[in-house]
């Protein structure tokens, strides 16, 4: 038969622990849904939301308790799952009398947080919340609501406005959305250009000089042309799209459509065409020298001239030109260029005494110092290469496409000719294509793995080295070797997070001339070596395989064409027929000879040292002799505790051990005095007299 015990018999632990168990699996019916009620609480704001979820939660708990439990109880549960705030005896009513004949699932809705005051919202002269908006407008953003209040208050008497207190004001206005603060403190344009979602720029298809964006800039500070007048020099520059880096520049006197055709001219002879070209609506690039034969949107649009018109060197080149909306200079990246260039160039010490300032129409004054414009040249150009803004025949490092949220399909694995890392070793890939056969004729897919870890012997002694992707196929590009990667979903949630923006290729490197052999796969880190499109480690040495094998046939007198078998059985060998020094070693088996030995002299000593203190300890009376087994064993095991023992025990055993009086005593003639042999040892063991047994 089952027993039963009632729960409030139960331990407060048990009981609380038995409660936590049933919450933890009821579930209440949900009831019929309320389309009405629900679409009032999608209407509301998403706190609201929140806590009307909390405290249906609390009721929900309160409810599959039941009117068994006690409150102090229920108040303990709901507590640890809710928190402490808003959670008291008559809140917790007031939510179960609110929620009186609702069904579970309309609970949310109908425990929504509502200011309800006394019914309607209070009386608000239209006049004076006009007022009130007005004065926010107009202030500063963080101009505090109350004195807001108070000064429409101060005019509200004046003017006969009904302006209630300040939390009835505070309410409205909390009553407002954000987007409508927000209009309402920084205007409507402000709050426009805040709440809009920046539009997200994805140049992973974008490849090298599909794109080159245009532009010009003059510079703060004063140069001399060798004419000796003081001039603001023009920078004119020429910037590709996918990787940001200035591929040529010039400075000018001005902004002028004969070198703008130079520059243009100068970087496809070293570059080669590129496709399209990006440019704003200044007359030097919109002219016929560059522009002549492109239809132009916004300058003399719809104007048809009877003259015939020269064609530009777009024309002639194949380039097509693209023109940026007028006032709307973020759209291009040479401009974005410049805003970091010229914080590196024009304030530098060289340019002190021939400073500008930043003003457009500034004119040199009587302290002013040109420089000349070949140190003017010569500082522009090395300062371009320290940021990395230089033409792409050097290194690039570019940020990882990922961090504009996808990872990409293709990725630059290692560029064309010499390449430096950052580290100092120097590569050379000149046979890309040697590279890319090898590849194919392997038929294996390369790995990608995190840090370098497939390089390391020890993280593979570890335990398993996960991939995070798998290079599927190589093509040459113009700027050196790409490959396509199917990216695991781990590796792509890690690139998209930007936890990892980096990408360094393994490679097998010839030691001696740098020569890159063979692509092994890559590797997603934190420091890369290369300066590729961002997905080299510098810590990582890649090892040239080769050259270790001809070292190790030099060691072992072998041809340095010896192969790997080869290598292996001369290694064998002269192991196995190298004898040890005596002078240094000795034999194992001698060593665990003379452990053994010095292990049972240890035991034997041990033994006879305890079995000596065990017999001193019984003839002194702290041990009796049922006791000599278990305080040898003690004392061979643990003397510490053995001796302990002995220190804290009194030799209440003593009068066992040492001869008694009664034993050498004569028979007294006296039969009055007479004791026997039994009255006289229990006397002696009490301690009393034997007259007073007898």
């Amino acid at each position: 038969m089952a027993e039963f015990v009632r729960l409030s018999d139960l331990p407060e632990p048990e009981r609380l622990a038995y409660l936590r168990r049933e919450l933890e699996g009821a579930h209440l019916p949900p009831g019929t849904y309320d389309d009405e009620a629900h679409s009032t609480y999608l209407a509301a704001s998403p706190n609201a939301r929140s806590e009307a979820e909390r405290r249906a939660g609390m009721v929900r708990t309160l409810k599959t308790l039941g009117h068994e439990v006690g409150w102090p109880e229920r108040l303990r549960l709901v507590r640890e799952r809710f928190g402490e705030k808003g959670v008291s005896k008559p809140t917790l009513k007031r939510h179960l009398r609110t929620v009186e004949g609702v069904d579970p699932i309309n609970y949310a809705p109908a425990l929504l947080p509502c200011h309800k005051g006394g019914g309607s919202r209070a009386d608000t002269s239209r006049d004076a919340w006009r007022c009130f908006v007005t004065i926010l407008r107009d202030a500063n953003d963080t101009f505090p609501l109350r004195q807001a209040w108070r000064d429409v208050r101060d005019i509200a008497k004046a003017s006969g406005w009904h302006w209630p207190s300040f939390p009835t004001i505070y309410r409205r206005w909390q009553a407002l959305t954000p987007t409508e603060q927000m209009t309402i403190r920084q205007g409507r344009d402000k709050a426009t250009k805040a709440l809009t979602q920046s539009a997200l720029r994805d140049k992973t298809t974008i490849r090298p000089l599909e794109w080159v964006s245009m532009d010009g800039r003059t510079q703060d500070f004063w140069a001399d042309f060798g004419d000796g007048r003081a001039v603001r020099p023009v920078m004119l520059a020429l910037v590709d799209v996918a990787s940001n880096k200035v591929l040529h520049w010039v400075l000018s006197k001005s902004e002028n459509a004969v070198d703008t055709v130079h520059l243009i001219r100068d970087t496809c002879q070293k570059y080669g065409i590129f496709d399209r070209l990006y440019t704003d609506n200044g007359p030097s690039f919109a002219g016929h020298l560059v522009a002549g034969g492109n239809v132009h949107r916004f300058r003399n649009a719809g104007k048809q001239s009877d003259e015939v018109q020269p064609l530009g060197v777009c024309h002639h080149l194949g380039i097509k030109l693209h023109f940026a909306l007028p006032a709307n200079p973020q759209a291009k990246i040479a401009e974005r260029t410049f805003a970091s260039l010229s914080r590196v160039i024009d304030d530098r010490p060289e340019f002190k005494a021939a400073h500008a300032g930043h003003a457009p129409g500034a004119a040199p004054g009587k302290d002013v110092v040109p420089v000349e414009i070949e140190t003017a040249r010569r500082i522009t150009s090395h300062e371009a290469l320290e940021q990395k803004l230089s033409v792409m025949s050097t290194l690039v490092t570019v940020r990882c496409q990922g961090e504009l949220g996808t990872a990409p399909e293709w990725v630059q694995l290692i560029p064309l000719g010499k390449v430096k890392a950052r580290d100092g070793r120097n590569f050379v890939n000149d046979h890309p294509e040697q590279l890319i056969a090898d590849f194919e004729m392997r038929e294996l897919d390369l790995p990608i793995d995190y840090e370098h870890q497939n390089d390391k012997a020890v993280a593979k002694l570890n335990g398993p080295v996960p991939a995070a992707g798998w290079i599927k196929e190589l093509q040459l590009r113009s700027d050196g070797i790409w490959g396509r990667v199917d990216w695991t979903e781990r590796a792509r949630d890690l690139i998209r997070n930007r936890e990892y923006r980096y990408l360094s290729p393994s490679l097998l490197v010839e030691k001696a001339s740098g020569l890159v052999k063979k692509i092994k796969g890559a590797g997603l880190v934190h420091n890369p070596a290369l300066h590729i499109a961002a997905l080299a480690s510098e810590e990582e040495e890649m090892t040239d395989i080769a050259d270790f094998m001809a070292r190790l046939s030099g060691m072992l007198e072998l041809p340095e064409d010896a192969d790997a078998d080869a290598i292996l059985e001369a290694l064998k060998e002269a192991l196995e027929s190298r004898k040890p020094d005596p002078r240094k070693y000795v034999p194992t088996e001698a060593v665990q000879e003379m452990m053994r030995e010095l292990s049972h002299k240890g035991a034997d000593a041990r033994k006879k040292r305890a079995e000596s203190k065990v017999r001193e300890a019984v003839q002194n009376g702290h041990l009796t002799p049922g006791m000599k087994a278990w305080a040898t064993e003690l004392c061979e095991t643990d003397e510490a505790s053995f001796d302990q023992f002995i220190t804290q025990s009194a030799p209440v055993f003593s009068k066992l051990t040492q001869p008694h009086s009664y034993m050498s005593a004569a028979p007294s003639n006296s039969g009055q005095d007479a004791v026997s042999p039994e009255v006289m040892l229990l006397s002696e063991q009490l301690g009393i007299d034997p007259k007073s047994l007898s």
